[in-house]
């Protein structure tokens, strides 16, 4: 009798080769990778909406805000009684009448120190602040039965720079600043027209905070226009007018997003000002009057100090500035003390 033996074949193990692991971690690396990208752009751009929405609320507020007390920008005044009544004393000018309440003398006076003040031109953020406006807002002092003082509230802009942390792009805040003051001009002949005021940084702040942040650039631009102060009529009958110039002011104000410099949104104010208007003293002697040639060949006609310079794209002016760059309007200056720049267009 033959045994058989009979032969038990095992099924063979079911598994995953080295190459085909790999291939595996690899697709499912690559799908988690695309899933992220997409959710972090997805966050990106809800991010970015979400901080233009904020920002241009908050531009809206900062900007009717520098307006409204713009608006309110305004000379020192006495309010006395006169013999046919109330009578008004600026601190700018000074008015007689004659017995006919006619205009017949008028005085102006020169000194600029309760005028309004603005750094005229594009300001870029610095690494030192750099103060924009500066003007005084004014309650008359009254003296009809009892006496009230009269009440000067000085406003202050401020750029200045700020620390985002590990922004993409650097940007600034804007502060305002108030500080109030009382005047009183009992005992002077012509009432207030009589005192000399100034601003002083050691006047006491009434309050000061930040209207907006993540600014990149600030511009202020002005136009000017002769108006009618008044009609002098002399004892003969003979008129003269007297003239002042009445200036537009307007403020933009560009924000950029620290972690996304293409997400910029600006809004501006427009506003007439009821006192005059100059320059700050580091800036008003210097005017762009023309520009003459095309592409680097441009040569910028610049006015400073009374004086005329002709300059081309990369050349100084003594130890002032120098022209970093020429377009068909613009002028780009550099200022070697502070390393600050500024953008001047050619005056019309």
């Amino acid at each position: 009798m033959i045994d058989t033996i009979e032969v038990c074949k095992k099924a063979p193990l079911k598994g995953f080769s080295l190459v085909e692991a790999m291939m595996g971690v690899l697709l499912m690396g690559f799908f988690f990778f695309t899933i992220y990208q997409i959710l972090s752009h997805s966050r990106h751009e809800t991010e970015k909406i979400s901080w233009m929405n904020a920002k241009i609320t908050e531009l809206r507020n900062s900007t009717r805000q520098i307006g409204a007390v713009l608006k309110k920008a305004s000379y020192p005044m006495t309010i006395v009684r006169g013999k046919t009544g109330q009578q008004v004393i600026s601190y700018k000018e000074w008015r007689e009448y004659d017995f006919s309440g006619r205009l017949s003398k008028m005085e102006i006076k020169e000194s600029q120190e309760m005028d309004l003040v603005a750094a005229e031109g594009i300001t870029e953020v610095q690494n030192t602040p750099r103060r924009i406006l500066l003007f005084p807002a004014c309650t008359p002092e009254k003296e009809i039965g009892g006496y009230c003082p009269g009440t000067i509230n000085w406003y202050e802009l401020h750029f200045e720079p700020e620390n985002t942390g590990a922004s993409r792009v650097e940007t600034g805040c804007l502060r305002l600043v108030e500080r109030e003051e009382n005047f009183d001009s009992r005992g002077k002949p012509k009432r207030v027209y009589s005192m000399n005021l100034e601003f002083s940084p050691d006047i006491p702040v009434k309050s000061e905070r930040i209207i907006v942040r993540n600014v990149k650039m600030v511009e202020v631009a002005s136009f000017s226009t002769d108006e009618l102060r008044g009609i002098l009529v002399d004892s003969t009958g003979n008129t003269s007018h007297k003239k002042r110039r009445r200036s537009q002011l307007m403020l933009k104000i560009k924000c950029t997003n620290p972690q996304d410099p293409s997400g910029s949104v600006s809004d501006q104010c427009i506003v007439v000002s009821s006192i005059d208007f100059r320059e700050s003293d580091s800036r008003k002697s210097l005017k762009i009057l023309r520009i003459a040639g095309g592409g680097s060949s441009r040569i910028a006609e610049i006015l400073y100090d009374g004086k005329r310079y002709f300059l081309a794209t990369g050349q100084k002016m003594a130890n002032v500035f120098m022209v970093t760059a020429i377009s068909i309007d613009t002028v780009t200056l550099k200022f070697l003390d502070s390393g600050s720049a500024r953008s001047y267009k050619v005056c019309k």
